[in-house]
Formats: structure tokens, sequence, C-alpha cells
């Protein structure tokens, strides 16, 4: 009684004030012209300073009194006066669809209040309906129980591009090859080419080559075997430097012997390097580059010099060991059981790091597997986080909701995996981005519990029917997070339309839409449901955590359960401190403190145009490294070989002639000229290996097609051509050539510019040839590909999502209100592109999904705060008043759900693959300065903006007395003709006055004090 009587008289201490200050607008405004100016000086200041003062002592009050008339609302305001205040002439539309919206979630808050059990068990049965899908998945590797590709070839490669066209047109013919490699150095530092090193080496390539096997055909199956399957030796070979320098087996033993004793007798690198060249024919030195590392020197040449070979040899760091086969279901099964054998090969005396064609797939799956402890990590700090703001935030005083604010964490991770169960219906493959799932899910789920939290605790505590206090409850809740998750999907799904080329990003996006919209669905129909069900347990006396027993009164005569609420959790009373700071500091200051305003402004224009300055130099293109762990046999190998062989890596260029027309001697021409310019190129590491150029070289200028065909016949009856390059031709059953296949062995750089750079001088050799050439290998796909394409990509995909949440946000808020929305985000994802320019990150996969996610997580924070400048608001009000409304009706819940962003993807920073800590800092930026721009900057420029335009309609010379009068009248009319209203809901309406009196006292006395 005593709280609803100080409620009353504040108000009326309100109506009295506001009146005071239209009578002295009016006095003002009666004044004649030619006695306008002593009027204002004898009436107007006077009245203007009575009328601050008044409500400068109001606002000065206890805290007790403020808290009822700070900024935020204690009660409700119906659904019609919101719509109306907020439905501005030019914004019929958004008006009609928020009033739509709030007689939708004001009826489903009734059927929830009255059937919460059912409600509770609607979303479940979806989650539990979904997650027999996690099984179905295709893939050939297994995260936890969920099945998942390791293709990263077709995952990260650019489905739509000609690289990726023409490896496809070349392996449908050819069928690429499957590596295994292997780098071997001595632990000591002594070079790698001495007797004990070369031993281990040929136990290494005998396991390899006869020891490793695997059931094919019903038999055990060896490499060798492999190789002979089909009664040729040429779909397969190895290159090994033991077979280089020592010879065959049965010769190896001796020279190796041979070796031991000279090292023996003292002889130093440069004595080893000559006995083992000696005796080595041209095609076994061409060879050499691929099997010995020398990053110091350059491979001089099979035609240089004895003393210059010795030299380059005695340099070697490292022996590569290379084992191909041609790409089917038992050169995979080979390369796995290969890889199982790796562990074994490396000993006391030398280092051994592996890599293989899958090796990125599989090394995805291990750090997939990394992921889990850090995912536990998050869920229980989230689970703190989200106990410790909402635990003993409730609407009854001095009670807890920890169960509710438990189920904010499992529904976001209940919808994370329901998600991707519903991809495995599909069967849709699931990728390295999509482990990321459960991270996003629950860092940006849990922001919709603050929501319907701050929503409910609004409602009276005299309206005791669940039903009704959701009804009140569920539209102010509901139209937020409806416009802001609908925001967000449109913007993931246009992601994931615009990256269908990009089958990875793409499934990564469209994972997101499926998470934000079964979050949605539990959010907003569970929780409510929870927390009604709260209440009941609340007044049914049973505890908290154990709703099964009912609580016990403590001596004090207090319920065991208000006794526990005044320990740790309401003693640290977190989330009504971070409350009253929104509405005692931030939201006043922000209205009125000038600095405050500048400071804002001045930080986000700074940071807009620092980040506009360094864009253009960011980079393109990720190395491979980065999608491993730092520990791993396959970032050992990466390191070696950059290290061993000049940051290069050796290219098997494949080159596809179709229909080769060897009759004609145009043809041989460009063939012989094709070739030649690939011989000279200073990247080859030994002459083009192509049979085509073997037999243009054969084939005399004049001849006809019978000499041709001579001339191949008896080449191919060769048993030596047939057993190195029967693989290398395709003949129809006629014996008619349809297609061949040449070689080129090139120092690949691993710069991705110098990359880029060499691969379209290749495929530009090939293209102009005029002989329809097409060069191909799976590295351009992969990185030249994408190193041309993902920039455009990027700046596609955020354009059109911009362009979508533009569009989306018109529907629910007033379209000025969704422009500036829209530039904010834009600004963020500006403000994300300077930081990876000062951190060296560049455009890439894991960038890709940051951008589009900077829209999908932004948008939210700031159509929230924009959302509660018009929603309750009077129409006229200023952008100073708006702002600071929003701020305390909005900027806690915005704040919270910054921080569970935050929380959710901070964990990812101590992963073990640099591809994680990528995308963890690029999203902790994208929170922190979402959250600026939505809390401070964007409301700074705004009511400075307001202050502004304020000033210079003084300066030129507008009679502010005029527009007091207007409002003033216009208030006393809204007021007289919603009597009723302000007896129940007497806060919102003062808010209302309040606002208009300090707005127009504000302006009359800046332009009074001007005059």
């Amino acid at each position: 009684m005593a709280a609803s009587k100080n409620e009353k008289t504040d108000a009326a201490t309100g109506l009295s004030g506001l009146m005071s200050s239209a009578v002295c607008a009016l006095s003002s405004q009666e004044a004649t012209d030619a006695t306008r100016s002593e009027s204002v000086k004898a009436t107007g200041p006077a009245c203007v300073m009575e009328s601050v003062q008044s409500t400068s002592s109001r606002l000065a009050e206890s805290d007790g009194t403020r808290r009822s008339r700070r900024w935020s609302f204690a009660g409700h305001e119906p659904p019609s006066s919101c719509t109306r205040s907020s439905a501005h002439a030019d914004d019929k539309v958004a008006g009609c669809l928020i009033r739509l919206q709030e007689t939708f979630w004001a009826a489903l808050g009734r059927q929830i209040g009255k059937r919460p059990m059912m409600w509770l068990s609607f979303p479940f049965l979806i989650y539990f309906a979904l997650l027999p899908g996690t099984l179905m998945g295709p893939g050939d590797g297994k995260w936890l129980w969920i099945s998942m590709t390791t293709d990263f070839l077709a995952e990260f490669s650019f489905t739509d591009s000609k690289e990726w066209e023409d490896y496809q047109s070349g392996v449908q013919v050819f069928p690429s090859m499957r590596q295994v490699s292997l780098a071997i150095k001595s632990k000591s530092g002594e070079s790698p080419l001495s007797a004990a090193t070369l031993r281990e080496s040929m136990k290494i390539v005998n396991t390899l080559r006869h020891e490793t096997t695997i059931d094919y055909q019903g038999a055990e199956r060896s490499f060798e075997d492999l190789c002979k399957r089909s009664g040729k030796n040429a779909d397969c070979y190895a290159v090994t430097p033991s077979s280089l320098l020592l010879g065959n087996e049965a010769n190896a033993q001796m020279r190796l012997q041979d070796l031991s004793d000279l090292e023996n007798s003292g002889a130093d690198a440069s004595a080893r390097a000559n006995f083992l060249l000696r005796g080595m024919h041209p095609q076994q030195l061409a060879f050499l580059p691929l099997a010995i590392g020398s990053g110091k020197t350059k491979f001089p040449g099979v035609g240089a010099s004895q003393e210059q070979l010795r030299d380059w040899l005695a340099a070697g760091e490292l022996l590569l060991f290379t084992f191909n086969l041609e790409n089917s279901k038992a050169a995979l099964e080979f390369e796995k059981a290969a890889r199982s054998k790796f562990v074994g090969f490396a000993n006391a005396n030398i280092e051994v790091s592996f890599y293989s064609t899958g090796s990125l797939g599989y090394e995805l799956l291990a750090i997939m597997s990394d992921v889990i402890p850090l995912l536990l990590v998050t869920i229980t700090i989230m689970l703190i986080f989200v106990v410790l703001l909402t635990g003993a935030d409730t609407r009854m005083p001095g009670e807890t909701q920890i169960m509710c604010a438990a189920s904010g964490i499992v529904i976001p991770g209940l919808a994370s995996f329901a998600s991707i169960g519903l991809m495995g219906y599909f069967g849709l493959p699931m990728n390295i981005l999509c482990g990321l799932a459960p991270f996003l899910g629950i860092a940006v789920g849990v922001d919709q519990l603050f929501l319907l939290v701050s929503a409910v605790n609004s409602v009276p505590l005299d309206i005791t029917d669940p039903s009704e206090v959701l009804a009140i409850a569920m539209p102010r809740a509901g139209t937020a997070a409806s416009c802001s998750t609908t925001t967000a999907t449109i913007a993931f799904a246009v992601g994931a339309c615009t990256s269908s080329a990009l089958n990875g990003f793409f499934i990564f996006c469209l994972a997101l839409v499926f998470v934000l919209l079964l979050n949605f669905v539990g959010m907003m129909t569970a929780v409510p449901a929870v927390l009604m069900l709260n209440e009941r347990r609340i007044e049914a006396g049973r505890r908290d955590l154990v709703p099964c027993l009912k609580r016990k009164a403590g001596g004090n005569g207090m319920s065991t359960s208000i006794m526990i609420n005044k320990g740790v959790i309401s003693k640290l009373a977190v989330g009504p401190r971070i409350k009253e700071f929104f509405a005692g500091h931030a939201a006043p200051a922000l209205q009125s403190n000038l600095a405050c305003q500048l400071i804002g402004a001045v930080l986000m224009i700074s940071m807009l145009v620092g980040s506009a300055v360094v864009y253009p130099q960011i980079g393109k293109g990720m190395p491979d490294s980065y999608f491993l762990p730092d520990v791993s046999v396959t970032q050992d190998y990466l390191k070696d070989v950059e290290v061993a062989l000049d940051a290069n890596v050796p290219l098997p260029l494949s080159i596809l002639l179709p229909r080769p027309l060897l009759h004609s001697e145009i043809y041989r021409r460009k063939v012989q000229t094709l070739f030649g310019e690939l011989a000279n190129r200073s990247d080859a590491i030994l002459p083009p290996v192509c049979w085509v150029k073997d037999v243009a070289d054969m084939i005399p200028a004049q001849a006809d097609k019978a000499t041709v065909a001579n001339i191949l016949g008896h080449f191919w009856s060769l048993s030596v051509v047939e057993e190195n390059y029967g693989w290398d031709r395709v003949t129809s059953s006629d014996g008619d050539l349809l297609a061949a296949r040449c070689h080129f062995f090139a120092w690949q750089p691993m710069d991705a510019d110098k990359r880029f750079l060499q691969a379209n001088e290749l495929i530009d050799y090939a293209s102009r040839a005029g002989l329809e050439a097409v060069a191909f290998h799976e590295s351009f796909p992969i990185h030249v590909a994408r190193y041309r394409k993902i920039k455009d990509a990027v700046l596609q995909t955020v354009g059109w999502a911009l362009l979508s949440v533009l569009l989306s946000l018109a529907v629910f808020i007033p379209f000025r209100h969704a422009v500036i929305a829209v530039v904010m985000v834009a600004g963020v994802v500006l403000v994300m592109f300077g930081f990876m320019s000062l951190t060296e990150t560049t455009f890439n996969a894991v960038t890709y999904s940051t951008c589009v996610m900077a829209i999908g997580f932004c948008v939210e924070y700031l159509v929230h705060v924009l959302h509660f400048t018009n929603h309750g608001v009077p129409a006229d009000s200023g952008w100073e008043f708006r702002v600071a409304h929003a701020l305390d009706q909005v900027g806690y819940d915005v704040l919270l759900g910054c921080s569970t962003a935050f929380i959710g993807v901070f964990c990812l920073s101590f992963h073990t693959a640099m591809c994680f800590r990528i995308f963890a800092a690029n999203t902790l930026v994208i929170t922190t300065i979402g959250g600026f721009f939505a809390l401070w900057g964007l409301p700074a420029c705004l009511a400075l903006g307001s202050r502004g335009k304020r000033a210079l309609l003084c300066r030129v010379g507008t009679q502010p007395e005029a527009s007091i009068v207007e409002a003033s009248a216009d208030t006393a009319e809204m007021d007289a003709g919603e009597t009723a209203a302000v007896d129940t809901h007497i806060r919102n309406t003062e808010l209302g006055k309040a606002q208009a009196e300090i707005k127009d006292e504000e302006v009359a006395a800046s332009c009074v004090v001007h005059a």
C-alpha cells in the first residue's frame, strides 16, 4: 500500500510539473511580437528554470523511489498502446506487423500458461526425433558418433572454378593418385647420407613395400601386389633415396657396407657424396631432387659436373620417400595401413614425419577430437554465468530459478545436435566447420533466455495467472526475439545460397540456419513454460534444484529457499547491479552527457576510418598447416619440407591431351613447343615426361599416316615403354588413341601469392598451346582457385546478406531504423576487416565464415536496441530519450548476449589448430565491436546528432516556445484520453510525460539562453 501511494504521489508530481512547464510555455507564447523579447526575459527563463529544478529534484530521489521512476518500466504497457505510439506516420506497415506479432505472442503466451507441460515437451519431442539423423549422415570419419567427411578437396574447393573443371575433366580420363610420403632426418644433426640413416630408411622402405598389407579381393596384398595386380607396374611408382643412391636390393647391402667402411675411415660428407654418385645413370640423377632435400643449394641439373653434384648432395638435410598408387578403394586402404604403421618407424637415431593424400582429412578428425574438452569447459562456464545472472533474477523477490537458467544451456545444445541430425536425414555431409555448431548454438541461443526473463520480471506481481503473465510478457520478448532470429537466419541463408560453390561453407551456413530456427522454437516455448512452472514451484513451497521435496522453514521463520537465496547468488547481485548501471548511469549519460556522447561517437568513427584505411592490405589464401594441430606428424612433415626444400614442394603436374593428332605436322610442332617451354622453366625439377613428345620427335616432318602408325606401333611394342607409359594413354576397343597424359615436375612455392602466379602461368601454357591441353593438379582447385575467388566471394556474400537483412528488418521495424542497423552491421564487418589486416589474417575459408557471422550475430544486438527506441516510446520523442529508453529496456540483455557469444567461442582460442584460433579471435572481435556499437557508439551518435539538430534549429531562429506548447498540449490531450491506462500503468505513462517535459525544457532553456 505504501508503494502504491508513493507511485501515485510521484505521478501527481510528474503531472503537476508537466502542467507547470506547459503554463510557462503558454505565457511565453501569448506575448506580442513587440514585447516577445521582454516577456521571455521576464517569465520564460524563470519558468524554465523552475521546471528544470522540479525535474532535477524528482530525478535525485532516494534509490527506492527512483527504482519506480528509472528508465525501465516497472509494469507492462498494453500492446495497443505500444503499437500505437510506435507506429509512425511513415511506418504503417511496420506498425501493423508489430500489432500482428504482439497479438500472436500474447495468444501463444496464454496457451503456454494454460498447458506449460505440453509446451515444455513440444521442442524436446522435435529434438529427440531429429537426433537419430546424426547417425545417418555420410562420411568416412567419426567425430563422437557423428559421421564426418574427410574429403578436403571436395569440401573446400570452388566447384564453379575453371581449376575444378579442369581437374575433374582430367581425373575422369586418368584417375588421380594417392600418395604416401615420409621425411627422414638424423636426430644427431649429421648428414642423412650416413650409413646408419640409410640403413634405417631401407628398413622403412621394405616395411611399406612388403610388410604393409591390406585385405583386397579376398587376399592380403602389399604395395608391390597392388602395383602388379593387373599384370603391369605402370599404375604405381615409388621414389626412395635408398634405391636411387644404393641401387636395387641385391647391390644395396654391398654399397651400404662400403659406405660404412668409408665413414669409419674418417671420410667427410663430400667423400661420401662422391661415393654415392659413382655409377648413377642420368635417369637416377634426374629424380634426386625428389628424394633429397637440400635447402641451402639448388639442384644443378643432370648435366652438371661431378663436383657440382657432389657439393649439392653433400649439403642434403632430408630424405624424402614417396609411394604413389592409382586412386582406388585399395589405395585408400593402403594409405590408412601405412599411417598406422608409421608409429613404429621412429627410433633413437632418426626422426620420421608423415604425409599422405588424406592427411588433412585425418587431421581434421583429430582436431575435432580436441574440441570435445573445450566444449565441456564452455558449457560449464556458460552454465555458471547464466546461473549467476538469472538464477536469482525472478519476478518474486528472494526466490531462485536455477533450473530455468540451466534450461537455457540445454536447449541450444540440443538444438545444435538436432540440426546436425536434420542434415543427416537429408544426406548432407558434415565437415570441420559444422563441428563449431554446438559452440555457436550455445553462444547465440542463450540470448533469448535473458529477453524472456526480463519480460516476465516486468509483469506486476498482482498478476498471478500464468496465462496472463505470459500474455503480457511474450509480446515484448517475442517481437524482439523473432526480429533478431529472422534477420540472423536470413543472413546465414543468404550466405548458404551465395556460397553453394564452396560446399564446406554452404553446409556450415545451412547448419547455422537450422540451429537458429530450432533454438528459437525451443526458447520461445519451453523456457516460458519452465518460468511458469518455477512460479508454481515457489507457490507450492518446493525446492528449486529438487522440486520433488518440500522446503523447510529456517530458524528465523524464513524458508530454506529464501535463506539460500541470501547466499552467494543474491549477495553477488550481478544482474541487478548491471541493470542499475544501465538505468542509473548509462542511459542518463547517453541522454544528456555531452562528453559521453562525444567519446562514444569519436571511438566508433575512428575505428571505422582506421579500418577503411588498412582494409586494402588484407591478403588471400591460407596454408594447409592452419588445419593441422600444432604438434602432429603432418605438421612436422610440412615444416621439414619447408626448411629442406626452401619453402617449395614438388608439384607433379599432369597435362591431358585429348585425341592426340600425331599424324598432323602442325600438332606435333605445337607439342614440341609446349614441352620445350616447360623444360626451360626455372622451377622445373626435371624435363617433362611425355611419350607424345617422344613419338613426335621420332616422326619425320613430312610423314604420312601410315608412317606415323608404324612408328607408333614400334614404339608401343617395346616392353620398357609399356612399363613406364602404359598408364598414360587411353585407347578405344579398335585401338584408336583417345587421350594421352604427360607429366611435368616443378617446384611449387608454399607462399600463396607465388603459388597462384605459377599456377596461372602453367595453365596459360596449356591453354594457349592450341592442343586443347588441360593442366591439372589437386592443389589448383584447393589453393589456386580459392586464392583467386575467395575475396570476391566474401564481399559478394556480405553484400547480399546486408541487403537481405535490410529488407527483412523493414518488416519488423521502421525503415529508417533498418537502414541504421544495416549500416552499423556493415561497420562491424569493416572493423573486423581492419583487425584482419593488422593481425595479417587473410581472406580464407575460416574468415569467410566469420564475415557472415558478423552479420548474423551483430544484427541481433543492434535490432534489440533499435526495436526499443521505437517500442513503448511516444512518437514525438527525440533520439536522446529513445536511446536512453532502449538502453534501460534492453541494454542489460544485449550486454549478456554479447557476453554469452564471447564465452561461447573464447575456449576455442586455446585450441591446438590455428584455424580454430583464427575463428575464435575474429568472433571475439565481432561480439566486442558489435556490443560496443549497439550499446555506446550508435546511441552516442544518434543522441549527438539530435543535440546538434536542436542547436541548429535554435541558431537559425526557430521559435522553440511554439513547439513546447504543441508538444505539451498533445501530451496532455493524450493523457486525458487515457486516464484508465494511467491508473493501471502509472509508471509507463509518467515516463512518457517526463521525457517530453525534459526534452521541451532543454530545448526552451538552450534557445532562451542563446537569445
